[in-house]
């Protein structure tokens, strides 16, 4: 059974329609050829080549160096929630992508465009910029000068640069090493791709929930929050290779309340403010730092993460699928990527690591 849509460029393989039960899911990477402009990463003012790729080009899709589809007996269960209902409640523009304003290619033009804009914050992380560098005087020089040796900004850094580096990954699976001016395929992942947007929203969030507070004392305890989950995580996995820290989960933590009680935290809150919340709470208190606000940073994030584990609620409602066979109460479907949610979810991930840099250039300036 072939496909015959060639805008969405993939197949059917026949051989995989043939299970126990005849029925499955099957997983549809999606390739699309487009020319990079000079101008934003994309052609503005020239069509998509609608040229579909060689059988033998969508073979590869699934060929060596990348998994099989996916292939088991599943289920239409309509009382999956419509995940799509909370998104176009929270953003009312998500939902009208193509319906309404857009084409796929259009709105592939606006991911290439926001990632073309994006790359100044790999010369950032990549190259010696010296953007990470602390002015004396500056706010952050203070936050660090309390929490030495774990300072603010050097974990703001770190989690700004791995944002960044999801963002490159993610950038290279959608489009490779095309240069600009050259023909590329676009390739649309069904989950991976969403595994790294979750990475780069969830590690740019951290940035901005340690940096955005005013108060110099609560970005202090969100610090050694984090560096407390840290410890707790490193020394479970070192029991489970029969290790030891160099030095005691006790000492460690000891030093982080001494750390967090000298910034000014009172002795009895000092445990409760050790504690770290859970990178959804992150998440959604960094959002509301920005302009997209708490709910719309973890719907997509949360979004993302159920796409990232193979949920079925987000399999169901996030991507685009069509029956290709029934039997009873089976279906045999075929997902492919949602241009529509891979633009909203590329355009917030995007949003919270500006949000992140600003407020590191802002904290780490003096304005005296």
């Amino acid at each position: 059974m072939a496909d015959t849509d060639h805008r969405k460029v993939g197949f059917l393989d026949p051989r995989h329609l043939a299970g126990d039960s005849g029925a499955g899911l099957r997983r549809h990477v999606r390739r699309r050829l487009v020319t990079l402009d000079d101008m934003n990463g994309f052609a503005r003012r020239r069509p998509i080549d609608r040229t579909a790729p060689s059988t033998r080009e969508r073979w590869h899709a699934f060929g060596p160096g990348s998994p099989p589809p996916s292939m088991h007996s599943t289920q239409v269960d309509s009382s999956h929630a419509d995940v799509n209902a909370v998104l176009l409640r929270i953003h009312p523009q998500y939902a009208r992508g193509v319906k309404d304003q857009a084409s796929e290619d259009q709105l592939l033009r606006k991911v290439l465009a926001l990632l073309d804009g994006a790359r100044r914050y790999e010369t950032l992380t990549q190259s010696d910029s010296r953007a990470w560098v602390v002015a004396p005087g500056s706010a952050l020089a203070g936050d660090d000068t309390k929490t030495a040796p774990y300072q603010v900004s050097h974990s703001a850094w770190q989690a700004l640069t791995v944002a960044v580096d999801h963002l490159h990954c993610f950038r290279r699976t959608l489009v490779g090493d095309a240069e600009r001016g050259t023909r590329a395929p676009i390739t649309m992942h069904t989950h991976g791709q969403f595994s790294l947007l979750r990475g780069v929203i969830e590690n740019s969030a951290r940035a901005v929930w340690m940096l955005g507070p005013p108060e110099r004392l609560l970005r202090i305890q969100r610090r050694l929050s984090l560096q407390a989950s840290d410890h707790r995580h490193s020394d479970h996995m070192l029991s489970l290779l029969q290790g030891q820290p160099r030095r005691s989960t006790e000492a460690r933590m000891q030093q982080l309340t001494d750390l967090v009680t000298a910034a000014g935290t009172a002795p009895e809150d000092a445990k409760g403010a050790l504690r770290s919340p859970r990178p959804s709470v992150i998440v959604r208190e960094a959002g509301t730092l920005t302009p997209m606000g708490g709910d719309q940073a973890e719907v997509i994030w949360s979004c993302c993460s159920s796409l990232a584990h193979g949920d079925a609620y987000g399999t169901l409602s996030l991507l685009d699928r069509s029956v290709v066979e029934r039997q009873e109460q089976l279906s045999l479907v075929r997902f492919s990527s949602s241009s529509e949610f891979l633009y909203r979810s590329t355009d917030r991930s995007i949003a919270m690591v500006q949000r992140g840099f600003a407020l590191f250039e802002e904290r780490a300036a003096c304005h005296h």
